[in-house]
């Protein structure tokens, strides 16, 4: 038997199970829609069709993790840097979603743009903030707002109290 799939990929020859049936695994492509996939037996010239409809896999709330480089970081520094990880729901990595994040509070607070995820599902925010105080993060990919959150706690760079004590004699 030789197979043939309009999209996604199937081995060209099907393995025998020699009890009059045929195996295959088919594998589908990054498109949903619908595939076609076709079955000539090459001895009798048989043709067999079956038609799979694809579809779209979404992003898993509760699987997809996000996660900080640190839990802390200085006004009006570099700031924070928030790394998301995009899973379907079967737990298979995303490669090419879009990530947005929002500050709570956004006040004075800024986030930078995400490249869409790699191959291993993840890309990266920059979470900067000119003022001090603790900043909630939440990840959307399209439609779906990620369970999993960040906080980041802003300190400022100045030094507010001082206290120096010095003690002793001096010459006898």
């Amino acid at each position: 038997v030789n197979l043939l799939a309009d999209r996604g990929t199937i081995p060209a020859q099907a393995t025998n199970n020699k009890d009059g049936t045929y195996t295959a695994t088919y594998k589908s492509g990054q498109i949903f829609g619908q595939a076609n996939i076709t079955a000539v037996t090459t001895t009798g010239g048989k043709l067999g069709k079956v038609e799979l409809t694809l579809t779209q896999r979404q992003a898993s709330a509760e699987k997809s993790t996000v996660s900080l480089d640190r839990n802390w970081a200085m006004i009006g520094q570099e700031g924070a840097v928030l790394t998301v990880k995009v899973v379907d729901k079967q737990g298979l990595v995303m490669e090419g979603q879009t990530v947005t994040a929002k500050v709570e509070p956004a006040d004075q607070a800024t986030v930078g743009t995400a490249k869409t995820t790699d191959k291993q599902g993840e890309t990266q925010l920059r979470i900067q903030s000119v003022t001090a105080g603790e900043r909630k993060v939440t990840v959307q990919v399209g439609e779906v707002v990620l369970t999993s959150t960040a906080s980041v706690k802003f300190t400022s760079n100045q030094v507010a109290n001082v206290l120096i004590s010095a003690g002793g004699r001096w010459g006898n």
